[in-house]
């Protein structure tokens, strides 16, 4: 059949049953996914919170918190009234010169410090950066 010899009716037939077609189509998966996807939105918002929702509402809370002006301290009031007892400096009491005596000075002078390369052994014995 040629495309001249159909007539104008049968094309506007064929037209609007191509048109009803793709229009019932699209009604048809409107009307099966629609209610699918409004259930799936519906359970993201019941959903636990993750970790990072728990944190941005944090976020949100002290910065609240901190966009609140803060109430200024009122100022002291002047000193007017005299102490009742006079305070006095003091001077602590003085620890006699106790001299040291010869033994403990012996004592304390051969006290056994650790040689340098002991001291260096301990260091480079744990080496966390190393992986030996």
């Amino acid at each position: 059949m040629n495309l001249a010899s159909r007539s104008l009716p049968m094309t506007m037939v064929f037209y609007l049953a191509a048109l009803g077609t793709v229009a019932g189509t699209t009604y048809a998966g409107v009307s099966v996914l629609g209610p699918a996807v409004q259930a799936h939105f519906l359970q993201a918002r019941e959903r636990p919170q993750s970790r990072l929702d728990v944190m941005t509402a944090n976020a949100r809370e002290i910065r609240q918190a901190l966009a609140t002006p803060i109430a200024p301290v009122e100022p002291l009031p002047p000193l007017t009234a005299r102490p009742q007892r006079a305070v006095t400096a003091q001077a602590a009491s003085k620890v006699p010169n106790a001299k040291i005596t010869s033994q403990a000075r012996a004592a304390f002078a051969s006290f056994d410090r650790p040689s340098t390369s002991e001291s260096v052994s301990m260091v480079t014995a744990f080496d966390r950066h190393n992986l030996r």
